[in-house]
């Protein structure tokens, strides 16, 4: 039986399950199955939060070949992480701010848009801080 033949909620925990139980890159492997894997693989990883190291640490997990991917994703993991941040005085919530005082004065609404503007942000902000830590 294919494993998307299950109610979503099942097939939610099955990959919560896969998250816990599998090494971090092997469990990212999966991503590469097909666009409904990697979507059930991305949303455990940004809703366990499973990431959860110092910026200066995001380039310890990638492959050096997909150096480019591998920023992306961890890019678009923090904009998700700052798009669900409750405390505005967090490296996190200060981004998140940011990007909506942006939002707010171009008068942009869009979800997608602003998802992307805060990734934009949280690209800004590991640049600064990598650059001040050379």
């Amino acid at each position: 039986m294919h494993p998307f033949d299950f109610a979503p909620e099942l097939v939610d925990h099955i990959f919560d399950a896969l998250a816990h139980f599998r090494e971090l890159k092997r469990f990212m492997r999966l991503r590469l199955v097909s666009h409904l894997f990697k979507q059930f693989v991305d949303k455990p990883i940004f809703r366990l939060r499973l990431l959860d190291v110092p910026y200066t640490n995001f380039s310890m997990l990638h492959s050096p070949g997909r150096y480019d991917a591998w920023c992306s994703f961890a890019y678009d993991y923090l904009a998700y992480q700052a798009w669900i941040e409750k405390e505005p005085g967090t490296q996190l919530g200060r981004i998140r701010r940011t990007a909506a005082a942006i939002s707010d004065q171009v008068g942009d609404v869009n979800q997608a848009v602003n998802q992307s503007r805060l990734s934009s942000s949280c690209r800004l902000a590991h640049t600064g801080s990598r650059q001040r830590h050379e």
